[in-house]
């Protein structure tokens, strides 16, 4: 199991900031391998790349909310 990422928040819209999400979608990746889900690692992978590529000032999803409910809320 890899470290939950710290979370940070976009100070204007309160949404998880585009590098928290791609973080928060590897770890994701990561545990969807250890469970043997490669399609959900792989769709939490191509998510990460994205962002990656196209950088974004916030992020809402319900995937990342999930996350953050199970594995903590290490904010900064």
């Amino acid at each position: 199991m890899s470290k939950f990422p710290t979370i940070e928040y976009d100070g204007v819209s309160g949404m998880v900031t585009g590098r928290s999400a791609e973080q928060v979608y590897r770890f994701l990746a990561d545990e969807a391998d250890m469970e043997g889900k490669s399609l959900e690692a792989a769709m939490h992978r191509a998510r990460a790349d994205i962002l990656m590529e196209h950088p974004t000032a916030g992020v809402r999803d319900n995937d990342i909310d999930e996350a953050i409910k199970k594995w903590g809320r290490n904010e900064s």
